[in-house]
């Protein structure tokens, strides 16, 4: 689902990658993707057929704008939190990479033009892990 305000368009449920250690494979010298990461390409590219409409709407204003991406990962309460309710080791920096690549080959922008974001994760009221991506015209500011 996208929601569409004055000044940011929210994807909600974007599918979650795996982690980058999961995601590639080395092969002579170099990585390359997985089956995992292919996987996670191809559940990314359904999303996007899902919301193509919005989506081509969406290239043409985004197109050559400097922009701020905030990813919520949302993950469910057990990989998160032990009985205890003490932190279990789950890292959302190395999805990060993964996501922004998929993002930026459905939105029709280089991945270069994310120049700012924020990041945090979050407990799903369910099993189901995703993420819930913001997107915002940032200008690129000099110091």
């Amino acid at each position: 689902m996208i929601e569409i305000k004055p000044d940011s368009v929210t994807f909600r449920k974007w599918p979650m990658p795996g982690t980058s250690n999961h995601l590639f494979i080395p092969m002579r010298g170099r990585l390359i993707k997985s089956n995992e990461g292919r996987k996670y390409s191809n559940q990314c590219a359904i999303w996007g057929a899902q919301n193509r409409g919005t989506l081509n709407k969406l290239r043409e204003i985004l197109k050559g704008q400097t922009l701020r991406v905030d990813c919520d990962f949302v993950f469910p309460r057990s990989k998160l939190l032990t009985k205890k309710n003490t932190l279990k080791k789950c890292d959302w920096g190395n999805r990060v990479k993964q996501t922004h690549d998929e993002l930026a080959k459905i939105i029709g922008v280089d991945d270069s033009h994310f120049i700012s974001g924020y990041c945090c994760k979050k407990i799903s009221d369910n099993d189901d892990a995703y993420i819930d991506i913001t997107i915002s015209v940032e200008v690129l500011t000099w110091d």
